[in-house]
């Protein structure tokens, strides 16, 4: 017998006991770290979809002004000379010049 021997048999504790309170915890330890691996998984999951919506919410802000700048100047000059030419033709609408030019 060892001197420890002794001091677990004086306490009421022996090795064996010792042991299986340890095999206890690391069995305990490792049912909670599966399940916080679990949980990871499903934050990894959710993190991933909410990246996705994130690009989704991005591409549904950003391609409209995108669509603007390419086709709102060839509408926009369309309209424009569509206004000069009515503006030159009528004489109810003068040109603007020629307002400028009466109220100076």
């Amino acid at each position: 017998m060892h001197k420890d021997d002794k001091v677990h048999k004086i306490k009421g504790v022996t090795k064996e006991d010792k042991y299986s309170d340890l095999r206890e915890l690391l069995k305990r330890s490792l049912e909670i770290s599966i399940r916080i691996e679990a949980q990871n998984q499903k934050l990894l999951k959710k993190f991933r979809w909410m990246q996705i919506a994130s690009y989704i919410r991005l591409a549904l802000i950003a391609i409209p002004f995108i669509l603007a700048l390419i086709y709102l100047p060839p509408l926009i000059a369309h309209v424009l000379d569509q206004y000069n030419q009515i503006s030159s033709q009528s004489s109810v609408f003068p040109n603007l010049s020629n307002v400028f030019d009466i109220l100076k």
